[in-house]
């Protein structure tokens, strides 16, 4: 366009670029996708060992998918303390969004350990370990995160 400053071009394309950038890091945080299909029941989905590191405002996902009543179970333990959720696609999505967790279906509350027994409905999941405090911790599985028939 004739008469069109270039510093308006170069805003324009450092919009574009601003977008593409927040889509990128919001996709990013996202759970991983499944394909829908139902985890099998007696599943470990968290093998007892495993280790997750978790960094200061950040958190670490097992995400799993239910057909029907089932009861996540499991234990952990870690370097200075976390918090464990177990959350819906859209809670986690709301806290990846917002950095805040606002709804939930279970939680450990801050702990250096702790276990569950949850049973949940049918539908996709995460047992969700967010960093809350001022250091990076390590989050072991002290047994395996299993689902069961409820």
């Amino acid at each position: 366009m004739e008469g069109t400053p270039s510093w308006v071009y170069l805003v324009a394309v450092g919009v574009v670029l601003v977008i593409v950038l927040a889509a990128f890091i919001f996709a990013s945080v996202l759970p991983a996708p499944h394909d829908g299909s139902p985890t099998p029941d007696g599943t470990a989905v968290g093998p007892a060992g495993h280790s997750y590191d978790v960094f200061v405002g950040q958190s670490s996902i097992i995400s799993f998918t239910l057909n029907g009543s089932t009861t996540l179970s499991g234990a952990f333990t870690t370097t200075y303390g976390i918090t464990a959720y177990v959350l819906t696609n859209q809670e986690y999505a709301s806290y990846a969004h917002y950095g805040n967790v606002s709804a939930y279906d279970w939680t450990s509350g801050q702990v250096t350990s702790g276990s569950i027994s949850e049973t949940l409905p049918t539908g996709s999941w995460n047992l969700a370990f967010i960093d809350v405090t001022s250091q990076a911790t390590s989050v072991l599985l002290t047994s395996p995160v299993t689902l069961t028939p409820a």
